[in-house]
């Protein structure tokens, strides 16, 4: 089928993907996604592996439009789009985190639990914001939505 490679080349570039890692990631051997990239055909099959690591429809993939600015456009809002979701939600977790710890204390001070219990939950919460916020970075970090040089 024919498909628009631009799109693939695009969207594996704009996460520093190589070749060998979408490839990989979608299933399909290295040189399956050079022939895609350089003939701009590949069977169903193939098309819905590569779009379904891409997190895009294989619908995007099949339309033939010759406009790189379009496409280039489409890649750019997509991708800030589901970076601002990813911020978006390591935020809210913090927040929702943040209250958890402040009710607990003001609880602790209106002796509405004991010590012992604070302290269990307390270290929970603490706990689940870290791994929370880890957790999505990481996968951030693995679909190229984040990248080192964020974090640090």
């Amino acid at each position: 089928m024919e498909i628009n490679a631009e799109i693939i080349k695009k969207y594996r570039q704009k996460r520093c993907w190589s070749q060998l890692q979408l490839a990989e990631m979608a299933g399909i051997s290295m040189r399956t996604l050079q022939r895609v990239e350089a003939q701009s055909t590949a069977s169903l099959e193939t098309i819905k592996s590569i779009a379904s690591v891409l997190e895009i429809s294989s619908e995007d993939l099949l339309q033939q439009e010759n406009t790189s600015n379009l496409d280039a456009a489409k890649v750019d809002s997509t991708y800030q789009r589901k970076r601002t979701q990813l911020i978006v939600g390591v935020v809210l977790v913090c927040i929702v985190n943040v209250i958890a710890l402040a009710l607990l204390f003001y609880q602790r001070e209106q002796q509405a639990i004991d010590e012992s219990t604070f302290f269990i939950l307390k270290n929970l919460v603490s706990v689940t914001l870290v791994l929370s916020v880890g957790v999505a970075l990481f996968q951030g970090y693995r679909k190229g939505l984040i990248f080192k040089k964020d974090i640090y």
